[in-house]
């Protein structure tokens, strides 16, 4: 839940895939009424983006590189966030309801809010349908897509992979929404090659190599439980976001198109206290809370459009649904991004999923290992570190200690590094010699690795594979 978390301290297809990709794809159908705009309604306000770490995936248009000559395809490294989902828990939903039962007892609803109460009513009906942590039908779609994309960028590694029985691995954390998106990645791979259908191994759970910060024991994954719950630096950072007065005003105009001025007093000085029936310890208790657990719904509604047509956006003031993304996104930044300039703790454990990726390759390589894509699928929590470890730009600047994170001073967005199904690939090719390259991919497109990494051809997307475990300072284990 969004506001907990900071009192804690249509279907996206790729541009120029083959006709026949398209139709094994084209599962998308026109969503729902659900909820629709009533005749007669408020018109409100048209508000759409500002979603952080709740983006909808959108498929890259332009294509990868070819490798270079004499470089045949070897395998694929892939780690991937679960597709679009709805509210992971019964919070936001719940709350935002009860704030505006009581509004409505006391009659307090502006003619606009007045409108928000059987949309939140039919959110809930919506949540309890789907259930809470799963994928929704757009998540199902993004990694079904993935998948095809992948197969039409690499045709010939497939090919030998069913000319060769060649295997296909696929991990996930343990979690519902993981584990959904996998299996429907696979689908997307077994209908554009049926064949491989033999070849993929059936996705099992490994939690401490795709979840590293909450689930694996290492050093670095404790050290970064003790920072997310007992950090000064961390909590003083989001305290400070709260109490802004920009992020009071905001919560006031936001609030103030639904709720009349006196009831919106009554919030702000906490006279109202509202508890989620799923857990007492997520609860409203103050204007803020109240706006940030709207702004939470309407950035999940962008996951649910194949299950409803709500237009929350026009419930939401557009300049505070900027505000609350900032905020959103300064959380993210100091809790799973770069964070601190002086300070790794957030990224370092994301070590064991690199070394699995460096490892992987040199198995594959070395004739160890009869394997052609490593798929692994995760959550924000593990695609934002990974992003800041690996130095992908705009994923790795942290800020010192004295500047407040804000859009002025950071290029960092979540929405850019971790929007759904967001994705970091390694493509791995090989040479008659033995030599092996790697290009990495952010979101399908072409990424440099970290500042210190020489690259094959200077300043190419190509870099041998010995290199980056200099650059990265991950020493190869003795065979």
């Amino acid at each position: 839940m969004f506001s907990e978390r900071l009192r804690r301290h249509r279907c996206v297809l790729s541009l120029g895939l083959p006709a026949v990709a398209l139709l094994l794809l084209s599962a998308c159908s026109p969503a729902p009424p659900g909820a629709a705009v009533a005749s007669g309604a408020p018109a409100g306000f048209a508000t759409t983006g500002h979603y952080t770490t709740k983006t909808p995936y959108v498929a890259p248009s332009e294509r990868a590189a070819l490798p270079p000559q004499g470089f045949r395809p070897l395998m694929v490294q892939l780690v991937a966030r679960h597709g679009s989902r709805p509210l992971s828990s019964a919070d936001d939903d719940d709350l935002s309801l009860q704030v505006w039962r009581q509004a409505q007892v006391e009659g307090a609803l502006t003619p606009l809010g007045a409108a928000l109460g059987p949309v939140l009513e039919d959110v809930r009906a919506v949540h309890e349908r789907l259930g809470y942590g799963a994928i929704s039908q757009r998540g199902i779609e993004e990694q079904e897509a993935l998948a095809a994309r992948l197969m039409y960028r690499q045709p010939e590694l497939f090919e030998q992979a069913v000319a060769d029985q060649l295997r296909i691995s696929v991990l996930h954390s343990a979690r519902e929404r993981a584990e959904q998106s996998a299996l429907a990645f696979v689908r997307g791979l077994e209908r554009g090659l049926p064949a491989l259908a033999t070849l993929i191994d059936p996705p099992r759970a490994a939690p401490a190599l795709v979840y590293f910060n909450d689930a694996a024991d290492t050093p670095a994954a404790l050290a970064y439980r003790r920072y997310r719950e007992a950090d000064a630096r961390l909590h003083a950072a989001v305290d400070r976001l709260q109490e802004l007065p920009q992020t009071q005003r905001m919560a006031r105009r936001l609030l103030e198109a639904l709720y009349a001025p006196a009831f919106v007093d009554g919030l702000e000085a906490g006279t109202y206290r509202f508890e989620a029936a799923a857990d007492p310890d997520d609860t409203i208790g103050s204007a803020v809370e109240a706006a940030m657990s709207l702004y939470a719904l309407y950035g999940i509604a962008s996951n649910l459009d194949r299950e409803a047509d709500w237009q929350l956006g026009r419930f939401i003031d557009p300049d505070a649904a900027a505000w609350f993304a900032m905020v959103d996104d300064a959380e993210t930044f100091y809790e799973r991004g770069p964070g601190f300039a002086d300070e790794d703790v957030t990224w370092r454990a994301a070590e064991v999923l690199l070394e699995d990726f460096l490892s992987g390759i040199e198995a594959v390589a070395a004739g160890v290992r009869d394997e052609v894509a490593a798929l692994r699928f995760t959550h924000a929590q593990a695609l934002i570190p990974f992003a800041a470890l690996l130095g992908i730009e705009g994923a790795s600047e942290g800020l010192p200690e004295t500047v407040l994170y804000s859009y002025a001073v950071s290029p960092w967005r979540s929405s850019l590094v971790s929007p759904m199904a967001a994705n970091v690939q390694w493509d791995a090719y090989v040479d008659a010699a033995g030599t092996v390259l790697v290009r990495m991919l952010h979101h399908e497109r072409a990424a440099r690795f970290a500042a210190g990494c020489r690259s094959w051809e200077d300043g190419g997307e190509f870099y041998l594979l010995e290199e980056l475990r200099r650059c990265y300072g991950l020493p190869r284990a003795v065979q």
